[in-house]
């Protein structure tokens, strides 16, 4: 049985002397809860309180504040089930974060890494109690966010500024045998730290930034000593573009430091994202008595993203082995190289039997930090659209060389064979109520 009581507010205060174009913005929250779980005998009471505000603070910023939040009605993640050996890097969907994400967000994303994912706060609980023989546990499902605070916005001379500033409580799981019940620490107080800088120059056609982020975690038990203590990355980014932002040239470059325990640093050495015990790996070994790791990522691009038929670019990635961004961040593999080249052409203008003509040629290449070429991959796509909307979306791929360095988790750089497909689609009329799509797919390897 359960029985929730709950009440929400707003409360909005304009400005009277008009000198402000947004209204002060207040949210509260009450939130009771009572449930009892007739399979164990057990009962559970809860009773929240808290808000959210909005206040303007003059030069087009906004500070933002959130008290212990509600995020009771942010829609749920889909479920997916995740048969890669990689984390799956869900969307964000809670209010507080989305507003004005774009000014931390605009540091970007590389191909496989990016310094702040705000799904890191308030995330499950890292850690597992320890049960005794006819015990059972209540694990909390998240971390609480105590309050956040963040100031946001772009000033009129040019400067876009994000700061962002999070601190989560402990968390324990609740441990019964049915008659003595006991506490067991799951995840740390943790205290997260987002700062961001942009500059517009040349008329907003070139721009120079940087990023601060930083985890602290307090109070770390013996049970939760495999997290890292502080962990802290910087990073700069800009770009260029000239002929009317036709062409551009950018680039991001990160440098990260975590530390720990001996434990926490062997297993970040053990990770999927790093393998260091890989048995093929001469550049590379698990050193159990390291308290701290220290590494560079970053990429460059440049080529012609707008202004005629064709678009072009070709760029270049990097995640050393030691780069580690997922306290608060994501990053997916280190020890990774990547260059890739890509081609486009549209059409401008509906044809005599299309209204647009879509086709692009990708090419990348992945090497590790021993120099190995670990992936090679051609691929050619097309999109027709005709002039009853119908659509052919065809797509095909040569890959003469593949590796992969993490398919054996830690054992040596696994080879496939040459691979080549072909595909092709009839997309009928999305505008319908009645749509289909008919293909195939053909490959070889």
């Amino acid at each position: 049985m359960i029985i929730n009581l709950a009440f929400l507010g707003k409360m909005v205060f304009e400005d009277p002397l008009g000198k402000s174009k947004a209204p002060l913005a207040f949210i509260p929250y009450i939130n009771g809860l009572v449930s009892k779980d007739f399979e164990n005998q057990s009962k559970n009471n809860s009773f929240n309180y808290g808000g959210d505000a909005k206040i303007p603070i003059g030069n087009g910023l906004n500070l933002d504040l959130t008290l212990n939040p509600d995020f009771s009605q942010v829609e749920v993640d889909d479920q997916i089930v995740n048969l890669t050996r990689f984390e799956i890097r869900l969307p964000e969907k809670r209010q507080f974060f989305i507003q004005n994400s774009d000014l931390f967000s605009n540091y970007g994303d590389s191909r496989d890494g990016r310094p702040f994912f705000s799904r890191r706060i308030g995330k499950s609980p890292s850690g597992y109690p320890s049960l005794n023989t006819n015990e059972y546990s209540n694990q909390p499902l998240n971390t609480t966010i105590l309050g956040a605070v963040k100031i946001s916005g772009k000033t009129n001379n040019g400067w876009s500024i994000g700061l962002l500033e999070s601190m989560t409580s402990d968390e324990f799981a609740k441990i019964s045998d049915g008659q003595n019940t006991r506490e067991e620490l799951v995840e740390p107080q943790t205290n997260y730290i987002v700062a961001r800088i942009q500059k517009d120059y040349n008329d907003s056609n070139s721009y120079v930034g940087g990023i601060l982020t930083n985890t602290r975690r307090f109070n770390l038990d013996e049970n939760l000593d495999f997290l890292h203590k502080n962990a802290f990355s910087t990073g700069i980014d800009f770009k260029h573009q000239w002929n009317n932002k036709d062409y551009f040239f950018d680039g991001k470059i990160i440098m990260s430091k975590v530390e720990g325990s001996k434990e926490s640093i062997a297993r970040t050495q053990n990770s999927i994202v790093h393998l260091f015990q890989r048995v093929d790996a001469d550049h590379v070994s698990v050193d159990e008595n390291r308290t701290s790791l220290t590494g560079t990522g970053g990429t460059f691009n440049i080529g012609k993203q707008a202004g005629g038929n064709w678009t072009y670019n070709v760029g270049f990635d990097w995640y050393s082995p030691e780069l580690e961004l997922n306290d608060i961040g994501y990053l997916k593999q280190a020890d990774n190289k990547i260059q890739a080249l890509n081609v486009s052409y549209r059409t401008l203008k509906p044809t005599k039997n299309f209204r647009s003509i879509e086709i692009g040629f990708e090419q990348f290449s992945t090497y590790d930090f021993e120099g190995n070429h670990n992936r090679t991959q051609y691929s050619l796509n097309s999109f027709l659209t005709f002039k009853n909307n119908f659509k052919i979306r065809s797509t095909a791929a040569h890959k003469p060389k593949i590796f992969i360095n993490t398919y054996l988790r830690g054992g040596p750089r696994w080879r496939f064979s040459e691979e080549n497909y072909f595909g092709s689609w009839l997309i009928s009329d999305t505008r319908k109520k009645f749509t289909y799509t008919i293909g195939m797919l053909y490959s070889k390897a």
